[in-house]
Parts: C-alpha cells; structure tokens; sequence
C-alpha cells in the first residue's frame, strides 16, 4: 500500500483485496466461535440475573418493605403479618407517596398466608422468603406490581448482588463476565503464545 501510494487505482485494488482476505480470516477464526457460544451465554446470563441478581432476605436480619402509591394515602395500610414475621417500624415513615414498613423473621417461605396489605379495600399479597443464611440463594423476585389500584408496586429491600464488589467493583453479571473473559481470553493467548 506505501508503494502504490502515488497510483491510487491500484492502491483501491490492493485495499480491496485485503478486505476480502480480512473477512474470509475473521469468518474462520473468531466469528464461527462466537456464533457458537452467543447462545449459550446469553441463556446462562439470562439465568444468571433472574435467579441471582438479589441476595436474600436473611433470618434475625431487619428488612423493609416500601409501598409506593399513586396518590399519598389517607389512612394508612393495614398490613396482615404472618406467624413468623414481626413488625420492627411501619407507617407512617417515608416521604408522601411512600410507606415504608421494617419486619424481622424466621427463616420459611410465607406464601401461604403471605404478607398481605390492605387499602381502600384493595388487598395485594406479598410473598417472601427467609433463609437461614446468605449461602442459600432464595429469594423472592423484590419488585412486586399491585393489581390495587391505590398501590402502584412494592419493593423489599434485597440488597443487588454484584459478583465482583469483593474487588470494589459494583458491576452486573454481564459487565463481569465480559471483563472476566478478556482478562482470561488475553491470558489464555500470552500462556499459549499466539498473537
């Protein structure tokens, strides 16, 4: 390509050739793998956040549950509590269009009966897990959309997991396994030398 600088046709040529080289190359090294592992990592990921993206709500440990409504309500929600679960503070703390309500609990499901809130007649159900310990993973999904119309959703106070904030880093599984696999992919390619 210097050579053929002063000969612009034939520079085009050159350039265009090389291209047809660079993508026959790209399809043979990198693009049929890449093909091949998409799919795989975008269902694993999929999982990934679905099923571990909050950590769960611990035993003896205060959690918050937090009603948001349309409209700042004007007496305040009645909150049916299973055995097991004690209510620690609730309404009315928050700002005017939130309630905010802090429980304790023994560790079990509490989906039948769950925890359930009343407004204006309107009853939405709130279905929560306590576990013994941070090592078991289960939990129920923290945002919850009401069918009561007063209510708009709720949200208990699971804390996001971050895969890699041991490092001080508070990023998504995604933003993980990307700089996770360049690290590898530049490790895996110096310990086997290609360049």
């Amino acid at each position: 390509m210097k050579e053929l600088k002063d000969n612009p046709k034939k520079m085009m040529k050159k350039q265009k050739e090389m291209w047809s080289k660079n993508m026959e190359y790209m399809r043979h090294s990198s693009f049929k793998s890449m093909i091949f592992t998409i799919i795989p990592v975008i269902i694993i990921f999929g999982w990934l956040s679905a099923h571990l993206a909050y950590m769960p709500l611990v035993e003896g440990e205060d959690f918050n549950v937090s009603l948001e409504f349309a409209n700042a309500p004007k007496v305040p929600p009645e909150a049916a509590i299973p055995k097991g679960l004690t209510l620690v503070e609730g309404y009315p703390k928050g700002n005017k269009n939130m309630v905010l309500y802090s429980f304790v609990g023994k560790a079990g499901k509490y989906e039948s009966p769950p925890l359930r809130f009343t407004v204006d007649n309107e009853i939405c159900d709130v279905p929560l897990i306590i576990v013994e310990s941070e090592a078991q993973m289960e939990y129920t999904y923290p945002i919850i959309k009401c069918d009561a119309k007063p209510i708009n959703q709720i949200t208990i106070s699971n804390k996001p997991l971050r895969p890699l904030s041991s490092l001080g880093l508070h990023l998504t599984w995604f933003w993980s396994y990307l700089i996770l696999s360049v690290l590898f992919s530049m490790g895996l390619r110096k310990l086997l030398k290609v360049y």
